[in-house]
């Protein structure tokens, strides 16, 4: 057996809003019940929130300790040890080796410029076309993540034209420690180019995120000679529908992960946070229709275009507060939304039977109305 600290924290990066990346090496025969165990965690300090999800060749466990303290726990066995990201680590325990060999392979190098363009080639057509879907819909929570989508792929580039390197790691920290203010404004202008009276078509369009993405594209396309195409391409393949009880279950885990939007907060990194604001939104549609119709057994993918007028324009107004993406303005749409998203957890966890997350809320809204990622009044308010 084997443990290890990794990321920020082994990097030297780290800072009070950092979270804890775990690193643990067991043999097979204890695999399985080391990860349903809690025990050993509970050891360490009471754990108010877990969620376990596969990865690859290893378990990925996203925790909330008391305090709260967020950690990533990966596990995984001495033989697949080899085939986990490299990076910086602290070794706490190595009995048979496996500790030694994971330290020093040592980081990987960060991705080429032309892997991350390749990438981003392939995403920026497909974000393009589900904006452009959903304002010809009028789906307001649909726009709003393939608005924000849109707004991550500008910064990369972004970064990447700036400092190869650091837009080679994708790490939210490099666009922290590498983007000016003015230069993030810019990037959030399609934000500010919204209607007031939003969703409307004749109004809304792609326009101004096009006039964000094509000077960076064509740039990144003279540097580096990789391609972005900057229109609407084939939407991205999605399943039609997915299994409602499932879709509840990762909508509640967005508590777990809750804490690490104070880091993105309180670094600055808006286009980060306005992501997330998306995908909060997104869970809310989710969570609502779950409650709303509990017989069914499948979530529409456009849940949010088949809710209740009301609900949706409820959403809006809340979403509608990031515009601008000024510190102020994320905090009060993050408020707006919370406050939504906490009482459809509730409705929808009533309607499928599952256990809502009462100790978990508490110690995450706390510590977002502590850390100022929210406002409390509003939240109270909603």
């Amino acid at each position: 057996m084997a443990a290890w600290v990794g990321g920020s924290i082994a990097a030297g990066t780290a800072d009070r809003w950092s979270d804890v990346d775990l690193r643990v090496a067991v043999h097979d025969a204890v695999y399985d019940e080391f990860i349903r165990d809690r025990s050993l965690l509970e050891s360490i300090r009471p754990v108010v929130g877990a969620a376990t999800r596969s990865a690859g060749n290893a378990a990925l466990i996203f925790l909330v300790f008391e305090g709260p303290i967020r950690a990533d726990l990966v596990v995984t066995t001495p033989e697949r040890a080899g085939s986990l990201r490299g990076e910086s680590v602290i070794v706490l325990m190595d009995r048979d080796g496996t500790g030694k060999r994971v330290a020093d392979r040592g980081p990987d190098p960060p991705r080429t410029p032309r892997a991350v363009l390749d990438r981003v080639a392939q995403d920026v057509p497909s974000e393009l076309a589900g904006l452009e879907g959903a304002i010809e819909r009028g789906a307001v929570l649909a726009a709003f993540e393939a608005q924000t989508r849109a707004i991550r792929s500008a910064e990369r580039m972004r970064l990447l034209l700036q400092d190869p390197v650091a837009g080679g790691s994708l790490s939210p920290k490099a666009a922290a420690n590498a983007l000016s203010t003015d230069q993030i404004q810019t990037l959030l202008t399609p934000l500010r180019a919204w209607s007031k009276s939003w969703p409307e078509s004749s109004i809304d369009s792609i326009d101004a995120t096009v006039d964000v993405l094509n000077p960076l594209a064509t740039e990144c396309h003279h540097r580096y000679g990789v391609m972005v195409p900057v229109s609407p391409g084939p939407p991205a393949s999605v399943s039609p529908s997915r299994d409602r009880d499932e879709v509840a279950r990762e909508a509640l885990d967005t508590f777990i992960h809750a804490p690490v939007d104070a880091t993105y907060f309180r670094r600055g990194l808006h286009t980060r946070s306005i992501w997330g604001r998306g995908l909060l939104a997104r869970r809310v549609a989710n969570l609502m229709y779950v409650a709303r119709h509990p017989h069914l057994t499948h979530v529409p993918v456009f849940a949010d275009d088949l809710t209740d007028p009301d609900e949706t324009a409820a959403r809006a107004r809340a979403i509608r507060r990031a515009r601008g993406g000024s510190p102020q303005a994320l905090r009060s749409a993050g408020s707006a939304l919370w406050a939504l998203f906490a009482q459809a957890g509730r409705q929808a966890a009533g309607a499928l039977e599952l256990a809502y997350p009462e100790a978990l809320e508490s110690v995450v809204f706390d510590y977002l109305v502590r850390e100022r990622v929210l406002i409390e009044p509003i939240l109270r308010a909603a």
